[in-house]
């Protein structure tokens, strides 16, 4: 579909009543086209076969393309004819009988898989001149490890000291490999960009040569996403999984589990039929799955109070993205209203199932919390953890995540202590039964996580406190205190609370390396650097009269001024007078 006309947006816009500032997302249109056609027909072909799987509702992967049905006259070297890739065909790694160069004599096929990483497998394609050459090599008939992924194909160590190179792939879902009018073709794997599946080609095959592509079909287009409700929502993304510098959480502790961001953006714009929550099943979208959803992507998405507002950001965003999506539906995709509304819905969850916690699938973890409430995305994080909390306590029961989402919610004292108690009893199943030993470390480990969450909770910080926390506990890899956190989110309260209790004002963070992240990008920051660029006046100056070094620079250099100058809560009169204050 081309350029969405004015008048068309404008008869929408009218229809909908939708806000002024709605915006459609600026996607332009796109079709899988050949960016390497050296053979028109071959690649007519291919490029039809890869539209088949574009059009389904299939992932974009090699192994869903249909080369039998694309070239019907080829033969079909491996897999052979009748055999499919849901049939296991180990034996056919022994080596596949073709005639190469059709010369009438026979030449051997062999392929040797190994597993490049446990999530793809590298193939290795050689040709021998014939069979006596293929035997030598001690190809043993008996593989007795060929049920496992290592040798799917052939044998891992053989040395194919006979033999040519036909072709090395790094990754392949399943080899497939035809001959036609005289030359042999064999299938790439999807390119892959930061997730994203970029092109795929069709090589031909030449011994002693690297394959070379004769066709070559884009599968993603733009995908910028154009759009203020669309980029804030991965914007949110992106800060919860963006490290120490914007709040974000540890993205490394599922690396290898979840895709990048970005690499979503093709199926929610260009191929939404496509879109599957984990495991390739349809999205659940009942209020039960909603409800586990908001409270996974809660438990997972917030680790500090710094991520606690990225993460209601988040929700906030929800409505106008539905908006804005279900606008792009029906233009781009020529869908009714309720149609387009579903579909945005489903993109929406979509981000949630696949980026917020894809380790995780089904009612999980929070179980006894949240398990016949209903919540779904439209509920704010305040509201929900005051459902959760108010059944946790009438049933006497709830976890950790439920009581640090109370208190970094700001939820009732009193709702709060019950359940903390419940949490650090010797009833409690991590405790009971356990050694001193055990008991002690498992609470101290406890209330330090519960530590940190309890900015927002004077009263439990005190509680906390007196129940053995350590004031001034590293909360993160990167050394950052809660008194760091308290200043950087201008709550005196709770730096009052804490300096009373002997918070040090001139601790700093010290980021150990951690395989998680990088290091903090300004590293060596103490409390009142982080006062100085977030916080008001009596902040500060509460710091200051408590001993804070005003000296101290951090690790690029900068001084405190420096972070003056970056705090855009200040005006200049109230910035001179700290000025003053600091060079006392």
């Amino acid at each position: 579909m081309g350029a969405i006309s004015a008048l068309v947006w404008s008869e929408i816009v009218t229809a909908q009543s939708v806000p002024t500032d709605l915006r459609l997302p600026d996607i332009p249109s796109f079709t899988p086209s050949l960016t390497i056609n050296e053979n028109p027909q071959v690649c007519a072909a291919f490029k039809m076969a890869w539209m088949d799987v574009y059009n389904s509702d299939k992932t974009l992967r090699s192994v869903h393309v249909d080369l039998h049905a694309a070239y019907p006259k080829a033969e079909q070297v491996f897999p052979p004819e009748g055999k499919t890739k849901e049939k296991p065909h180990y034996e056919y790694g022994q080596g596949v009988s073709l005639d190469y160069d059709d010369d009438g004599d026979e030449e051997i096929l062999h392929m040797i898989s190994d597993v490049s990483n446990w999530r793809s497998t590298a193939v290795r394609m050689f040709l021998y001149d014939n069979r006596a050459d293929f035997d030598a090599d001690a190809v043993a008939e008996d593989d007795k490890d060929r049920h496992t992924p290592r040798s799917r194909f052939g044998y891992r160590n053989t040395e194919n000291t006979n033999a040519k190179v036909l072709a090395t792939y790094p990754s392949l879902d399943y080899p497939h490999v035809f001959k036609m009018n005289g030359k042999v073709y064999s299938k790439s794997d999807v390119l892959l960009r930061s997730g994203m599946p970029i092109s795929a080609s069709l090589d031909i095959l030449r011994p002693g040569e690297e394959a070379k592509p004769v066709c070559e079909v884009e599968l993603t287009g733009p995908h910028s996403p154009g759009s203020s409700a669309v980029l804030e929502t991965y914007s949110r993304l992106s800060q919860i999984y963006g490290g120490p510098e914007t709040g974000g959480m540890c993205y490394g502790t599922m690396g290898w589990t979840a895709k990048p961001i970005y690499s979503h953006l093709p199926d929610l714009f260009y191929r939404p039929q496509a879109m599957r929550e984990l495991h390739g099943t349809q999205i659940d979208m009942s209020p039960e799955a909603d409800t586990a959803r908001e409270f996974r992507f809660a438990a997972w998405g917030i680790e500090d109070p710094s991520s606690l507002s990225v993460v209601e950001a988040l929700k906030d965003s929800y409505p106008k993205f539905i908006a804005e999506m279900s606008l792009y539906y029906q233009v781009r995709f020529e869908m009714d209203e309720t149609q387009a509304r579903t579909m945005a819905e489903r993109g929406y969850r979509y981000l949630l199932d696949n980026v917020y916690y894809a380790r995780q699938s089904g009612l999980q973890w929070w179980d006894e919390d949240y398990v016949g409430l209903e919540v779904g995305p439209a509920i704010s994080l305040s509201d929900m953890t005051a459902q959760a909390l108010s059944k946790a306590n009438a049933e006497e029961k709830g976890s950790l995540s439920l009581l640090k989402l109370g208190l970094m919610t700001g939820q009732p004292t009193e709702a709060l202590i019950p359940l903390t108690e419940r949490l650090l009893s010797d009833e409690h199943w991590l405790f009971k039964d356990s050694d001193e030993d055990a008991k002690t470390m498992r609470k101290t480990q406890m209330i330090k996580q519960m530590f940190l969450a309890s900015l927002n909770s004077p009263k439990m910080m005190k509680l906390l406190l007196d129940k053995g926390a350590d004031v001034d506990w590293p909360t993160n890899y990167f050394g950052k205190t809660a008194l760091m956190y308290a200043a950087q989110n201008n709550n005196v309260e709770a730096t009052m609370l804490l300096l009373e209790n002997g918070a040090n004002p001139n601790t700093q963070t010290q980021s150990e390396g951690h395989y998680c992240q990088s290091p903090l990008i300004r590293d060596a920051r103490t409390p009142l650097m982080y006062a100085v660029e977030n916080a008001d006046p009596q902040l500060i100056l509460t710091l200051l009269d408590a001993g804070a070094d005003k000296s101290v620079k951090d690790s690029k250099d900068n001084d405190i001024f420096w972070y003056l100058e970056r705090n855009s809560s200040l005006n200049e009169t109230e910035k001179d007078l700290l000025r003053t204050r600091l060079r006392l």
